[in-house]
């Protein structure tokens, strides 16, 4: 739904008799600007466009998500969080073409359909009040009858662009309405992280205890080279990779206690608000801790080598990679980028790492440990 200009003038945002009826606070207080003489904030002009359809978000179990975007820097990185499809890009690239963040506000809201059908999100009431951007949105059901919808739970946004006629409000609040019926009211500011804590992400780091090394690892295979740990141990560090005196990624995984054929799943995540490159995803190591260090559990021909391109993958906001690998020597095997690689000596108890060094410099890990 795209809110006009003339739009905004029947809601009562422009002129003296609106301004009256519309465009006070909650409770009867005109919204003052910094200008003198004292004027009523309103709006000016209004337009929606639909933005993203999501299959998984970072906020399963609320009813909505609002994002307020005040400079063309998060307005980028705003833009690199979401995989806009290719039929959406371009007019979402002319929506923002052009906005003057002296007077104007994009206004990101997402909520959760119960079904492929409820993949629109309308937004409509844009007006000030107290708490600066009011507006309502509603997820609804775009089917015609007939259509069969998929079951899984999707999440639609649109964006707002809004200007105002002084300094714009650097909050907003939303009355979102989901695909489920259910509603609740939505606050966000302009300070607001686009990426999520690192104590607030989900999954575990390592275990609190240490653990006895196993004997150094040992290979009956002729010719084989094993995996060489691909950064030095003092640059390594748990969990949350710091650059430039700050946490730019996290490194999650899900247990710290797997048996043997259990799938271990690990998340690299960008924490920081604006996109952050790493290499590929296949440059990490899988050690096993033994009396000589950390040891790669795989092995390879030596004249093949373990090679890895240098490619740089952008990750916005909140996104990054995710590793699921099954805990045999076959599954590592298959989820190793080399082909040729075994797993030599097979897996034993004990307590292993997944070490990402395609950081730049160093690496982030996890530990879990093994029964086998």
């Amino acid at each position: 739904m795209n809110i006009g200009r003339r739009d905004a003038l029947r809601a009562g945002c422009l002129g003296v008799g609106a301004a009256l009826a519309g465009c006070l606070g909650g409770d009867g207080e005109r919204v003052p600007t910094e200008s003198p003489p004292r004027a009523v904030l309103s709006v000016t002009d209004a337009e929606t466009t639909p933005f993203a359809v999501r299959g998984a978000v970072g906020w399963d179990d609320a009813t909505g998500y609002v994002v307020v975007v005040d400079s063309e820097a998060r307005q980028r990185s705003l833009l690199t969080k979401y995989d806009l499809p290719e039929e959406r890009r371009d007019r979402i690239l002319e929506f923002v073409d052009g906005v003057d963040y002296e007077s104007e506000r994009l206004v990101l809201v997402e909520s959760v359909g119960p079904d492929g059908c409820h993949d629109e999100l309308e937004i409509d009431g844009v007006r000030v009040g107290d708490e600066g951007i009011r507006a309502s949105a509603t997820v609804r059901d775009t089917s015609t009858g007939g259509e069969s919808c998929t079951e899984a739970l999707v999440y639609p946004s649109s964006l707002l662009r809004v200007a105002f006629n002084a300094d714009p409000p650097d909050r907003a609040v939303v009355d979102v309405t989901d695909g489920r019926g259910e509603s609740s009211t939505v606050a966000a500011s302009v300070d607001d992280s686009l990426s999520p804590a690192p104590e607030d992400l989900p999954g575990n780091v390592r275990p609190d205890a240490d653990a006895d090394p196993v004997a150094s690892l040992s290979c009956e295979l002729a010719g084989v080279e094993r995996h060489d740990q691909r950064f030095d141990e003092d640059d390594r560090q748990w969990g949350d990779y710091e650059r430039d005196g700050r946490t730019t990624l996290s490194l999650r995984v899900d247990d710290l206690a797997y048996d043997y054929g259990d799938t271990l799943n690990v998340g690299l995540t960008n924490v920081a608000d604006e996109p952050v490159e790493t290499g590929n995803s296949a440059k990490y190591n899988l050690q096993v801790r033994t009396e000589a260090g950390w040891q790669d559990v795989r092995v390879i021909d030596e004249t093949e080598a373990f090679v890895y391109t240098d490619e740089a993958v952008s990750h916005g906001p909140g996104e990054g990679f995710d590793w699921s690998i099954e805990l045999t020597e076959a599954g590592i095997v298959e989820a190793s980028v080399q082909g040729e690689a075994e797993v030599c000596p097979d897996l034993q108890a004990g307590r292993y790492r997944l070490a990402y060094f395609g950081v730049g410099e160093g690496a982030v890990a996890v530990a879990f440990d093994l029964e086998v």
